[in-house]
């Protein structure tokens, strides 16, 4: 994952996506995006603790400790559907 990418497609997005999270109740949200095959993400959580790229996949890993297989291949789909349009695939988890 690309720490430039995330600089110049998401950076400007994060209070955004803060407030979303915040109005959603969500415990944390995380977005992907994609170009040229280069790929970033973020995960933002409920503390505002902002996690990038390899810290955000760590973090998702931790959380979702025995779904995150699962959890990722249900989401693929969609995620790869909202990146092949061109759009940020955003994801807000309110965690069970």
């Amino acid at each position: 994952m690309f720490e430039s990418l995330y600089e110049h497609e998401m950076q400007e997005h994060i209070a955004f996506w803060t407030e979303g999270m915040k109005a959603d109740k969500d415990d944390f949200v995380f977005v992907v995006t994609e170009n040229n095959n280069h790929a970033a993400m973020v995960v933002i959580t409920k503390e505002e603790e902002l996690l990038i790229n390899e810290p955000a996949r760590a973090y998702l890993k931790k959380v979702w400790q025995k779904n995150y297989d699962g959890n990722i291949q249900k989401l693929l789909p969609a995620m790869a559907a909202e990146l092949n349009a061109g759009y940020f695939s955003v994801n807000g988890v309110i965690a069970i």
